[in-house]
């Protein structure tokens, strides 16, 4: 099925055909709901590996001979640059009469550098917090960060907050145990923890779905938050008739 196909019907011929031009054509369809994640850690936390594991299911072993480089969004020069690549998209299946389009954005930045660039911070409904397993230094820079506006989940409720611990695979370089990886989430308020493997997949895929299904839940309770003025208003209204 071509990709303008999963436009809505009521949509024009030629809308539809703009829409199939357009860089993934199959993110602009009115059916799907559409999540977009930013991936937050130190630069050897794994982040890209984790990306590319999701949308194509390919280790770091064959990412750097198979996958070309994806267009990068440039958002600003610092003494290195702040990239975020928004190609990692995969369509993700909830339950089985509902499944949902995720984008994760790939960022590219020194740790330090997250907190001066708020207004250059690309919409994201969730945040993966990122360290790695094997990385004392990434745990505690990462903990760092959380706390600091806007990564922080007290601060913000509208944005859904995971922490993910990457190469759970390299056991014996293991320097984070996962007692304190859940022990880290809890202090700062993260709907979840899981550790991952990139290598293995273990896990990319359960963690990802933990998040849509959290980001599923709080919009539904906003919509219900939103909508109970109204429907008190109307009943208000039906009493007085």
């Amino acid at each position: 099925m071509p990709f303008g196909s999963s436009c809505s019907p009521h949509l024009g011929p030629r809308f539809q055909t703009l829409i199939a031009q357009m860089p993934f054509p199959q993110l602009w369809s009115a059916r799907k709901k559409r999540w977009r994640i930013l991936l937050v850690g130190d630069r050897e936390v794994g982040k890209t590996s984790f990306a590319y594991r999701f949308s194509d299911d390919i280790g770091e072993a064959r990412r750097s001979a198979e996958v070309k480089r994806r267009p990068t969004f440039l958002a600003q020069d610092y003494s290195d640059k702040l990239l975020f690549d928004e190609g990692h998209v995969r369509e993700c299946t909830i339950d089985e009469k509902e499944s949902c389009w995720v984008t994760l954005l790939d960022s590219w930045i020194v740790q330090n550098h997250y907190a001066d660039m708020d207004e250059d911070i690309p919409f994201c409904h969730g945040i993966f917090l990122m360290y790695s397993t094997t990385s004392r230094t990434s745990f505690q820079d990462v903990a760092r960060t959380c706390r600091q506006v806007p990564f922080n989940p007290k601060e913000d409720p509208n944005v859904v907050f995971i922490l993910v611990g990457t190469k759970s695979d390299l056991s014996s370089s293991r320097e984070v145990t996962a007692e304190e990886g859940a022990a880290l989430a809890k202090e700062l308020g993260c709907q979840a923890f899981l550790e991952t493997s990139s290598k293995t997949g273990a896990n990319v895929d359960t963690v990802v779905l933990s998040m849509v299904k959290a980001l599923t839940k709080a919009a539904a309770a906003r919509e219900i938050f939103w909508a109970m003025p109204f429907r008190r208003a109307r009943e208000l209204l039906r009493g007085c008739g």
